[in-house]
């Protein structure tokens, strides 16, 4: 689900055209935080964690580069599609200034 819901809205815009509003990109942030969360903390095993294992597994460098790889694919697509749609009203303004 991390990788699905941005995917799927990237693939949204692309292929329907449909545009995401801060509500759409906060909610893709929270359920890749949320399913990123469940899947690094959850129990692989029997054993349960404490705070104290939870918050050294939170401050780890795997978890450190996680985020950075995960917030630059963000960073990357959100780049794109914010170029992408600039460069579509460009098209529109050109198109509208030509058929005048």
């Amino acid at each position: 689900a991390a990788l699905t819901v941005p995917l799927s809205s990237f693939m949204a815009f692309f292929a329907f055209g449909e545009n995401p509003g801060r509500i759409g990109v906060v909610g893709t942030v929270l359920v890749m935080v949320g399913s990123v969360g469940g899947i690094m903390f959850g129990s692989r095993d029997e054993a349960d964690h404490d705070v104290h294992v939870l918050k050294n597994l939170f401050l780890s460098r795997r978890f450190a580069a996680f985020l950075v790889v995960v917030g630059g694919t963000m960073t990357a697509c959100l780049m794109m599609i914010v170029g992408w749609r600039g460069r579509s009203r460009c098209m529109v303004i050109k198109r509208a200034a030509a058929a005048t």
